[in-house]
């Protein structure tokens, strides 16, 4: 017998024998969470999410040092109707061609364009 099987048969007695205690268990541990939200961080930069010593993060940066340059914008815009209104993903739209329009700008990316938002 394997030693995930053997938890696994153990876990599955353990929560059909004492389900009311594992629950409290749960509970505790999730009160305990829920007092504790404030201290938690959550750093989703490129910086933590890449290792230093990756080699494909090595082979960008050589490729980005000779290539190309990493400037980029960000704007932000606060509309006065539903972000998914006629209104608002006209202006959006006209602000994305302004701004693609410009000589230097390669790419505009909104959240028109991105299709997570579909």
């Amino acid at each position: 017998m394997n030693k995930t099987n053997f938890f696994s048969k153990y876990y599955a007695k353990l929560v059909s024998s004492y389900p009311v205690g594992v629950l409290v268990i749960i509970f505790c541990f999730l009160i305990f969470s829920a007092f504790n939200l404030s201290n938690f961080k959550l750093d989703a930069s490129s910086d933590s999410l890449v290792l230093e010593n990756d080699d494909d993060l090595r082979y960008y940066r050589e490729v980005n040092s000779d290539y190309a340059s990493s400037d980029f914008l960000i704007v932000l815009f606060n509309p006065d109707q539903e972000l998914f209104s006629k209104e608002t993903i006209s202006v959006v739209r006209s602000l994305s061609d302004s701004l693609e329009a410009i000589e230097g700008v390669s790419s505009v990316l909104s959240y028109l364009d991105a299709p997570l938002a579909f």
